[in-house]
């Protein structure tokens, strides 16, 4: 039975997302997140994408339970508009924990970790019930301490319990390479494959965000692609948006370093063929034109990727 299971898993990540080997021809599928459509409902955000040419939707957890909440949309209706439009999907754990702190898989605030955890779960459940295969989480951090090795460990066993449960759903989890910022500790390719090599489970692999990488230096960009290119099999999915001066994540239109990403994300493309999910929501205070409308920033995000792939 455990070998069937991990056939199963090296198999959805070969045919669902069509990893592929160097000699063979891309095939990249585009999705967006739905927090860049936080306006409509996400039952109607998955008809958007569709008439505008994405092959899928990255489902924002906190995103979705929020307009659940309010009767806004519901399970059943984002179902259907997936099955309508046969758009792929995966979801994207929750963020926030409310009362201003965020989650954390890595606190030693042991209520809070549990709460971290749950809502992991949560969004694996979700998952499920719409049919995905992957769900994209953030790995824990630090306190308001300095870093030590308790923080590390505390992720790890945070990791182990999430992947045994996803394993069960068979679900693929996928942690992000964050930026270069204060508390963070998985910030380059070679700490998400020693923390996914240390957790030893098959469905855990690693998201690349290529603007993560970014921020570590534009020098560093290059190093940074031949480590993940080292280890590509363990790489599960990909975020890319625009940045600025102003916000890591920002639509491609007000991206200011557009050069960067017309060498970067060929380069990047001559070995990843799987999914990309682009981000960049339209926040006030971030130097984004308001007069710039969420359906304008899909189309506009999406014409400017396939325009440098």
């Amino acid at each position: 039975m455990v070998v069937l299971t991990k056939v199963f898993i090296v198999l959805l990540v070969i045919f669902h997302f069509a990893k592929t080997s160097d000699d063979v021809t891309m095939n990249n599928k585009i999705f967006t997140s739905n927090h860049i459509l936080s306006g409509i409902p996400v039952h109607d955000a998955v008809l958007k994408l569709k008439e505008v040419g994405y092959d899928g939707i990255e489902v924002w957890s906190e995103g979705y339970y929020a307009q659940e909440e309010k009767g806004i949309t519901s399970l059943a209706k984002v179902k259907s508009a997936l099955k309508k439009t046969g758009l792929a999907s995966t979801v994207h754990t929750s963020l926030g924990a409310g009362q201003g702190y965020k989650y954390n898989l890595a606190s030693k605030d042991v209520k809070l970790r549990k709460e971290s955890v749950k809502s992991v779960l949560d969004s694996i459940n979700l998952a499920k019930s719409l049919g995905s295969s992957l769900v994209n989480i953030h790995p824990g951090h630090t306190g308001d301490d300095v870093y030590d090795e308790e923080y590390y460990s505390i992720n790890l066993e945070s990791l182990r319990t999430i992947c045994d449960f996803a394993k069960k759903k068979d679900m693929m989890i996928s942690m992000e390479i964050m930026e270069e910022r204060p508390r963070e500790f998985i910030k380059r390719p070679d700490d998400a494959i020693r923390v996914i090599k240390e957790v030893g489970a098959d469905n855990l692999g690693m998201t690349l965000d290529i603007v993560h990488g970014y921020t570590h230096g534009r020098d560093s960009v290059e190093r940074y692609l031949r480590e993940i290119h080292k280890d590509i099999h363990h790489l599960f999915h990909c975020h890319v948006s625009g940045h600025s001066k102003y916000a890591t994540h920002v639509p491609f239109s007000c991206c200011e370093i557009k050069d960067f990403w017309s060498s970067e994300i060929k380069h990047f493309l001559k070995f990843y063929h799987g999914s990309i999910a682009i981000e960049g929501v339209k926040k006030e205070g971030k130097h984004i034109p308001m007069d710039l409308s969420e359906e304008d920033i899909v189309k506009d995000n999406l014409k400017f990727l396939k325009s440098i792939m």
